[in-house]
């Protein structure tokens, strides 16, 4: 991946979360679930909403190196390192398919490093929506090894 990639839309969550999962991966969410992101026991990231099921509003955001900080006015930033152990993650809605509009956001196996930017998470909080009342900004890029 040289050029950075940028996609954008708007799905249905369910169970207050959306996932990046890793293809053939069935994702295993641990006991240490809060804040806005969380790594996923075995591969991945889950995003935790406030909402408990409606319309989302994504931008994701896949570069070769870390992005420069969002600047735009965003409620809540999270920063956490997910493994891609087949290094086909793709955006998922809990118990769902691939959103279609958000390609793969790895580039092979290894680890990541993932920002998630939410803005609206305590408009309806625990609620059913029919139109989005939460965005979110997510970058991924290769974690850089330890030296």
């Amino acid at each position: 991946m040289t050029e950075p990639q940028e996609y954008e839309a708007v799905f249905a969550i369910s169970h207050a979360i959306f996932q990046l999962t890793d293809y053939d991966v069935v994702p295993e969410i641990g006991d240490n679930v809060g804040g806005l992101a969380v790594p996923l026991i075995n591969g991945g990231a889950a995003v935790l909403c406030g909402i408990s099921a409606g319309p989302v509003h994504v931008r994701a955001q896949v570069s070769a190196t870390p992005p420069p900080p969002e600047t735009a006015a965003w409620d809540e930033v999270a920063e956490i390192v997910f493994a891609a152990p087949t290094g086909s993650v793709r955006v998922t809605p809990l118990f769902e398919d691939p959103v279609p509009q958000i390609g793969v956001l790895t580039s092979g196996p290894g680890e990541y490093r993932l920002r998630v930017y939410a803005r609206g998470r305590d408009t309806a909080p625990g609620r059913f929506v029919d139109t989005p009342t939460e965005d979110y900004l997510i970058q991924v890029w290769p974690e850089q090894p330890s030296r």
